[in-house]
């Protein structure tokens, strides 16, 4: 019996790289001979990992015409897109000279030059509630009773209020960045929301937002070989994070997935 072809995925190689989705949409659909159209939406949130389930041929294809657009891309087999560590929940930490370490284990510190990527994001939390208000009537509610007064002579007022019941919908940015170390393999997942910045000492504010740059600006000082996904660039250099598509925390696994297999290809 004949064996199923390998699938192979096709990926960005340079971590700093922001291409425009358009860019990857086309070269996916010039391969697949599809639309563009069918492909813009995956390429917003691709975060480097262009395309997956290829045969080889076509993923070749693909690197050859990210290439054209200025984009290097590498093509290998799917099973060696690496998988990111499940995320730990980390409500604290403490900075030090040698590492980080987490004040709840007491273990020797996480070595700064063990961090192998820094991967922020910022995803919108939209959420809808029902909300009871009182309202009086409205202007064609007024003016109809204004009306029958003037015609009857008979003053009728504008009535009581009622309850109205009222759909309102709001958001915020929810803040999270994982630390991925290669030694021990661990990702800690800080959410800015729920996290004690006293470790920022005196540089610690009121609000959450601004505390979680300097943090980004604490941990990328402190090991700077270690790779920055696109939040964290965004965040640091204060670009807009819209652009950046990071819709969910799924998108965020996806960019680590991807910097992971970076990482390991160049050990």
């Amino acid at each position: 019996m004949s064996q199923a072809p390998v699938p192979y995925c096709v990926l960005l190689k340079d971590w700093k790289a922001e291409p425009k989705p358009v860019d990857l949409a086309q070269a996916v659909a010039s391969v697949r001979k599809a639309p563009v159209q069918d492909f813009l939406a995956r390429a917003r949130r691709a975060h480097g990992v262009v395309d997956t389930d290829l045969p080889q041929d076509q993923a070749v294809a693909l690197v050859g015409a990210l290439g054209a657009k200025g984009l290097p891309a590498v093509s290998l087999p799917g099973a060696l897109l690496e998988e990111a560590p499940a995320p730990r929940p980390c409500p604290a930490l403490t900075l030090g000279a040698a590492g980080l370490t987490l004040p709840a284990d007491g273990a020797a510190p996480l070595a700064w030059e063990r961090l192998a990527l820094v991967a922020a994001a910022a995803v919108k939390d939209r959420q809808r509630k029902v909300v009871k208000t009182q309202e009086g009537p409205d202007l064609k509610e007024q003016a109809v009773r204004i009306g029958l007064s003037l015609a009857t002579g008979i003053p009728l007022g504008f009535g009581g209020r009622k309850e109205v019941e009222k759909v309102v919908e709001t958001s915020e940015l929810l803040y999270y960045v994982d630390l991925v170390f290669d030694e021990p393999r661990l990702r800690l997942r800080v959410e800015a929301q729920d996290f004690d910045f006293s470790c920022l000492g005196a540089r610690m504010g009121p609000a959450a937002a601004p505390n979680f740059r300097r943090l980004l600006e604490e941990l990328v000082q402190r090991a700077p070989k270690a790779l920055q996904g696109a939040a964290t660039r965004a965040l640091l250099a204060s670009r807009p994070l819209a652009p950046l598509a990071f819709d969910d925390l799924s998108d965020l696994d996806r960019e680590c997935r991807w910097l992971c297999t970076l990482k390991a290809l160049s050990a």
